[in-house]
């Protein structure tokens, strides 16, 4: 699943012909589509994204944040205040050490 928050992206099918140029705000789904890489349409060379890569990617992460969820549901005492302020990590917390 992905979103076009800026410019545009073109898909490219399988056999590698061009598919369709999605603009700003369009959703999209990969899985089972044929599709195999997004290009930027823009002007100059558009450098080709990999599926796969963009899979792992998004998997990777996904992870992460389900290992920081659960982490923060077992350990602190708000968790889901402190899930929102986890992408700060480094800065000190707006309302003092977790009591």
């Amino acid at each position: 699943m992905g979103v076009v928050t800026r410019g545009q992206v073109q898909l490219e099918l399988r056999d590698g012909e061009p598919g369709p140029v999605l603009e700003r705000g369009a959703g999209f789904w990969l899985r089972g589509t044929g599709v195999r890489a997004l290009r930027n349409p823009g002007p100059g060379v558009g450098a080709s994204i990999p599926l796969p890569g963009f899979a792992v990617v998004t998997g990777f992460f996904s992870l992460v944040g389900i290992v920081i969820a659960a982490a923060l549901l077992r350990w602190s005492a708000r968790p889901a205040k402190r899930f929102l302020w986890s992408p700060a990590v480094g800065r000190a917390s707006p309302d003092g050490p977790e009591q």
